[in-house]
């Protein structure tokens, strides 16, 4: 009632990251998905974009693949890739995280190898967990290696020690 809405969807989105940075992806899910249904993006809920990376990978993680799906749907319906390199990056990675195909992280690779990916380490960083992970699970261990290690990495250097471990921890894997 006093205007502090745009505040709470901040704070949820500061949770949500939070929550998928430490792999608790049941909380992750309940708070993106608070800001925006998947599927969706709520009107005059600009914060629910930012947490389509959380949104989307809390629910492949939870057994939640239909709403993965939806959300990755509505990414590309309101075209958050052409926003900016950036956004086309964030897309990108969500797109793969979705749709868990050869061909979704063969387009997300294509992405991550442009030059301008350099300047969003963290999203870059993401997206290489992701290719590296898939990698893994499909036997290219060489490759996935190249992958996991970039990232881990990458959140090193950010300071974003949860995110860090997790790459570690594929690496482990």
């Amino acid at each position: 009632p006093r205007g502090i809405r745009s505040v709470t969807m901040l704070a949820l989105a500061v949770r949500a990251l939070a929550a998928s940075g430490r792999a608790d992806f049941q909380a992750a899910y309940r708070y993106a998905a608070e800001l925006s249904s998947p599927g969706t993006f709520a009107a005059f809920a600009p914060a629910a974009t930012f947490v389509s990376y959380e949104l989307i990978e809390a629910a492949v993680r939870t057994g939640r693949h239909e709403q993965a799906r939806a959300h990755a749907a509505a990414i590309e319906r309101a075209g958050l890739a052409t926003w900016s390199f950036r956004w086309e990056l964030v897309a990108a990675t969500c797109a793969a995280l979705a749709a868990d195909t050869g061909q979704s992280i063969g387009q997300l690779r294509t992405t991550l190898t442009h030059d301008e990916a350099t300047r969003w380490p963290f999203d870059r960083g993401r997206g290489q967990l992701v290719v590296g992970a898939y990698l893994r699970r499909h036997n290219a261990v060489a490759e996935s290696r190249e992958c996991l290690s970039a990232a881990a990495q990458a959140f090193s250097e950010l300071g974003a020690a949860p995110w860090a471990r997790r790459a570690q921890e594929e690496l482990a894997a």
